[in-house]
């Protein structure tokens, strides 16, 4: 009986990812050639072979699809973090997290955004948000592997300098063209966070 019920489930789940997927990449695409001020929803979902209606079973707005990959990146990052060695510094816990999750991550579809937020301000506003989601993202695992409340001070620090490195790494990466590896570029800004951080006299 289990058997039964696991196997249309996985079935459904794996139909709305693929479905998912297809109407994020359709609508970059779209966002691309047409701009994406002047892409409507409507004509999403007409190139993606969907209803209207059926559309916003799976996202609300096109903000939403635009951003939706970084949603589901930034979940990877907490879950990864609250499951590892609490006998680690906070900060090489946030950087394991962060390379061990890169292989999951839409190098492609990154720079597609890149590109059409390139010259739209509300974009870049609304991104600046998610950048937000990501510090939190970040506070909430390190939150789930050291729950002490004396902790959330020292953590909410790593969180807030971790976010930063990782902009930066992005912000690297996105100015070379991807001509080098986005987690070299990560690994050097945690070098460079962890030098400009040590305390001299």
């Amino acid at each position: 009986m289990r058997q039964e019920s696991t196997k249309p489930e996985g079935l459904r789940e794996r139909n709305r990812r693929e479905k998912y997927e297809h109407i994020t990449d359709v609508s970059i695409r779209l966002f691309l050639e047409n701009g994406y001020d002047t892409t409507t929803l409507d004509e999403i979902a007409h190139s993606a072979g969907i209803s209207r209606r059926n559309l916003f079973n799976y996202f609300d707005s096109k903000d939403e699809i635009l951003f939706s990959h970084l949603r589901e990146y930034y979940e990877m990052i907490a879950e990864s973090i609250a499951r590892s060695s609490p006998d680690e510094p906070a900060l090489e816990v946030v950087r394991k997290a962060i390379l061990s999750n890169l292989t999951r991550f839409d190098a492609e579809r990154t720079l597609a955004i890149a590109k059409i937020m390139r010259n739209n301000a509300a974009l870049q506003s609304k991104n600046r948000a998610n950048e937000i989601n990501l510090e939190k993202a970040i506070m909430k695992g390190l939150s789930a592997l050291w729950p002490a409340k004396e902790s959330h001070d020292r953590l909410l620090f790593v969180s807030i300098l971790s976010s930063g490195a990782i902009r930066f790494a992005t912000y690297t990466w996105l100015r070379d063209g991807n001509e080098i590896k986005l987690s070299d570029c990560v690994v050097e800004a945690f070098d460079r966070l962890k030098l400009e951080t040590r305390c001299t006299k």
